[in-house]
């Protein structure tokens, strides 16, 4: 059996864009490489994947242990990955453009688990853990000590994403009742990143690895939450009405949630099958209500990725060929067709 190319549970990024002709049409379609952590000769490894070609290039260096999560900044190819390193887990630098450019950006027994790029290029937000604790913190890339998000010592924070223009992150909080206790019912904070107030609460219960997914102008938060105790839910918050709006609540779990690139459309996947392994994509307007969009039914799903307003790059993985298939879907006029897939 092949070893394929799992997904990564975060949200596919675009490394880059070339034109290509996508099998059984004639039409040149911009499709993007992008960026997964999977398993390369039974080694998990940060690889980047060419489309329509379906091959990949392996850029995790030589003698780094397995990363565990990685962002990147597309305007220069620059990539952050945290790795099992020196009996922790530390940051190093690796570049698209050079696979075997390599660069530590820490050391000395760190545990950053979770990493997110800042919008201009500056520094890096990391969830870091202790033995007792789970704090983020925002690293400069100029090599100087970091500094916490949150003020309150006895709040563990996890998740942060940066909002488009790099003022604030929203994170995963839980208030405890001491240092000593273990973390209570996680809700979403949005911090200011200067001053370190938080702007917004939230309320939970929400899973520590829920989804969150800033509009591209920075006025709505999307999140996936468990509030019902049995099943995932979408919900938008406008942040400067500070009105939640439920996109979907139902029985079944509603997960991932992607800003179209204007922000006008929101798509999420709804899990289906009783293993939750079968998934539809749905979408969901302001001005309308949300709507599923596989016309022939689910599929076992793993990422949507919108290539532009009208298309999404859809991964499902096809247990015939043990194999991640890449699919392009245009909804109006519905059409699905197949692009490539790994290995």
């Amino acid at each position: 059996m092949k070893e394929r190319l799992p997904l990564a549970s975060s949200l596919l990024g675009v490394a880059l864009a070339g034109a290509c002709t996508v099998r059984g049409t004639e039409e040149p379609i911009l499709l993007p490489a992008v960026l997964s952590l999977g398993l390369v000769e039974n080694q998990l490894r940060l690889v980047e994947l060419h489309l329509p070609e379906g091959d990949g290039v392996n850029l995790t260096s030589p003698g780094v242990e397995s990363p565990v999560s990685y962002c990147y900044w597309p305007t220069t190819g620059e990539v952050v990955v945290s790795s099992f390193r020196d009996g922790g887990v530390e940051l190093h630098m690796v570049s698209l453009a050079d696979p075997s450019y390599w660069q530590s950006l820490t050391e000395g027994g760190n545990h950053y688990w979770e990493v997110a790029c800042s919008p201009d290029g500056s520094t890096i937000a990391v969830t870091s853990d202790t033995e007792i604790s789970s704090e983020v913190l925002i690293l400069g890339l100029d090599g100087g000590p970091p500094r916490r998000v949150l003020a309150e010592a006895e709040v563990a924070s996890v998740h942060p994403i940066w909002s488009p223009d790099g003022s604030h992150l929203a994170l995963l909080a839980s208030v405890r009742p001491s240092m000593e206790a273990g973390a209570g019912p996680w809700g979403i904070w949005i911090v200011d990143v200067r001053s370190g107030e938080v702007t917004h609460r939230i309320e939970g219960p929400a899973d520590p690895g829920a989804d969150l997914a800033w509009s591209p102008d920075g006025s709505r938060l999307a999140y996936s939450l468990r509030r019902n105790g049995q099943s995932a839910d979408v919900y938008v918050y406008d942040l400067s009405m500070g009105i939640e709006t439920a996109v979907a609540r139902s029985d079944l779990n509603e997960i991932q949630p992607e800003w179209a690139p204007s922000g006008g459309e929101l798509a999420f996947l709804v899990q289906t099958g009783a293993s939750n392994d079968m998934r539809q994509i749905a979408t969901w307007s302001p001005a309308g209500e949300a709507s599923d969009l596989l016309e022939d039914g689910p599929l076992p799903l793993e990422e949507v990725l919108w290539v532009d307003e009208a298309r999404m790059l859809v991964a499902t993985y096809s247990q015939a060929s043990d194999s991640t298939e890449f699919l392009l879907l245009t909804p109006n006029p519905y059409r699905l067709q197949f692009i490539s897939e790994w290995p």
